[in-house]
């Protein structure tokens, strides 16, 4: 499945989301990482893409993020 699609699929199951929703910030590090992810070779000869030192903050005083 294309990057591309795969976002607009995301974006489109989750249009009642407020933006300022938690969630967001987990899409948005997937849209990052898919979009500008560097390849990378693993043990396993499958690769993956990684981007270096992003961040995630959440309110845990709102509950802890799943």
């Amino acid at each position: 499945m294309n990057a591309q699609v795969a976002l607009a699929d995301i974006q489109a199951r989750t249009g009642g989301v407020p933006a300022d929703h938690p969630e967001w910030q987990y899409l948005n590090l997937l849209r990052d990482i898919l979009e500008n992810g560097a390849r990378r070779d693993d043990r396993t000869g499958t690769g993956t893409l990684g981007v270096f030192g992003r961040q995630m903050r959440f309110d845990l005083s709102k509950g802890f993020p799943v």
